[in-house]
């Protein structure tokens, strides 16, 4: 944690909502392009994109819900965003060891932040976002208070 750029962990950000789709489908590429139309909105080079995958809370059946497919992966990294956020404990769509998804975003230099909550009570798509970790020295994860100010 200690070598994450922490201009990488706050910025302008964009909320998408794909609570929408079945929770045990992974965020594709289509759902995300769908979403973006719906919201005259496009992810900009830059932006921390922050996603809401399923319409439960946190802690129920979460586990069952699947995360980013790896060509989504891949087109995040193709806009250049900073890092990538949702509300799963994993960025990944289920039991693949290879983690494709967490593989491509990290290969690409691209942050992942995994469990968020209270995302349904955001009421803006853009906003300022703060998720400042913690200075661990050799670790690879830690927790953050994440933080939306959706007036700046």
């Amino acid at each position: 944690m200690d070598a994450v750029p922490l201009e990488n962990t706050l910025g302008e950000a964009i909320f998408l909502d794909l609570s929408d789709k079945p929770a045990d489908q992974p965020v594709t590429v289509e759902i995300m392009e769908k979403k973006l139309a719906a919201k005259g909105e496009q992810i900009k080079p830059g932006d921390i994109v922050l996603l809401r995958t399923w319409p439960g809370k946190w802690g129920d059946a979460i586990f069952k819900a699947a995360g980013i497919s790896w060509p989504a992966a891949k087109w995040l990294c193709a806009r250049k965003i900073k890092s990538v956020g949702l509300d799963l404990p994993n960025a990944d769509t289920g039991g693949d060891m290879q983690r494709p998804a967490h593989m491509e975003l990290l290969g690409n230099e691209i942050g992942i932040i995994e469990n968020l909550v209270n995302l349904d009570k955001l009421t803006k798509t853009r906003f300022f976002f703060i998720g400042l970790p913690l200075h661990f020295i050799g670790l690879t994860a830690s927790p953050i208070r994440a933080i939306a100010v959706e007036e700046w």
